[in-house]
C-alpha cells in the first residue's frame, strides 16, 4: 500500500483492480464461517485506504467444505443474509 500511495500521484487515470475471493487455498477453508464475515468485513477497512481503486471481481462463494457444513437450507439462507 505504501508503494502504491507514494506512486500513484505520479500517475494520471490510474486506477488498482482488485480481485477479492475468499474460497480459493487452505487457509480459506479452515475458516469457520464467522471468521469469513469478519475477513469480508476487514475489506471494507481496506478498500476506504486505497485511493482510487476498484473492485473488479468478487465472488460471495465459499469453499466448499462449509457449502455443506449448513445443517439445513434456513441455516444457509440466513448465513446469507
Amino acid at each position: 500500500l505504501d508503494r502504491w500511495e507514494n506512486n500513484f500521484p505520479k500517475y494520471q487515470d490510474c486506477v488498482f483492480d482488485l480481485h477479492l475471493y475468499q474460497c480459493f487455498g487452505l487457509s480459506w477453508e479452515v475458516l469457520p464461517r464467522a471468521s469469513h464475515l469478519d475477513e469480508a468485513r476487514k475489506r471494507a477497512t481496506l478498500l476506504e485506504q486505497i485511493p482510487a481503486c476498484m473492485v473488479g471481481e468478487w465472488s460471495l462463494a465459499l469453499p466448499s467444505a462449509l457449502e455443506v457444513s449448513f445443517k439445513d437450507e434456513a441455516e444457509k439462507l440466513d448465513f446469507r443474509k
